[in-house]
């Protein structure tokens, strides 16, 4: 590929981060004297057609992060770095603001307890403070900690392996940032209970079969998981 190719499509790319991230930006409560600052439920902040936010819109927060991180440039229309850096701040105090005291988040209906919406936004909060975008007090870090704790106490009815391996993965970031021996313990434990969903054909179980999307999720969480959590190769 010559130069003017790359320069072609680095061009169309960079064009795509920013249109993704003014969509996201339409999404949050970026109001400083807000209540609900930082909430990226616009049904619920906005709208008020919800009594309870989304726990999972809150994974929204990482893409900003990431974009944050690596895009020197991003800087869009009424939004610079320091204002986008403020609202990734507020998003990551309001999603563990508004965890359940247990430390699990809710998403479809009030008092659910996602495991789904807990580990997806965990996993947000987690990747930025790993690529320096968040950083928490200790008030902040216990409640984090309380999600984490909760995620590796409770499993799902239902065989999700797509929620199961990222389950994994936000455990073993967690025992890493946390230095937690019981973290990785139960990191082995939850990937010993994710091999009992890979069929002899070699797909993991979704609902009772297989799904190429949540396939494709499974295994992108198992590359990341490989990286940080050699000790699994047992």
């Amino acid at each position: 590929m010559n130069k003017s190719n790359i320069e072609f499509l680095q061009k169309i790319l960079n064009h795509n981060v920013k249109q993704r991230c003014n969509h996201l930006l339409t999404l949050v409560d970026a109001s400083p004297f807000s209540k609900t600052s930082g909430c990226f439920d616009r049904a619920y902040w906005h709208y008020k057609i919800k009594d309870f936010p989304s726990g999972m819109s809150q994974e929204s927060l990482y893409p900003l992060a990431l974009a944050s991180k690596y895009f020197i440039e991003l800087n869009l229309e009424n939004y610079d770095h320091n204002s986008i850096q403020k609202t990734i701040n507020n998003a990551t105090e309001f999603a563990l603001n508004n965890q359940n005291k247990n430390g699990s988040v809710d998403d479809y209906f009030p008092f659910k307890q996602a495991a789904g919406a807990t580990a997806f936004s965990t996993y947000a909060i987690i990747s930025s403070i790993e690529i320096n975008k968040v950083s928490l007090n200790g008030k902040y870090l216990k409640l984090l900690r309380d999600r984490l704790f909760w995620l590796a106490s409770n499993r799902e009815s239902g065989n999700l392996s797509n929620h199961e391996a990222l389950i994994c993965l936000v455990l073993a970031k967690g025992a890493v940032l946390f230095r937690d021996n019981f973290l990785l313990q139960k990191t082995k434990e939850r990937f010993k209970n994710l091999l009992t969903l890979r069929n002899e054909e070699g797909w993991f179980e979704e609902y009772g079969g297989f799904d190429i999307g949540y396939e494709t999720f499974t295994f992108s969480f198992l590359f990341e998981l490989q990286k940080i959590a050699p000790y699994l190769k047992e």
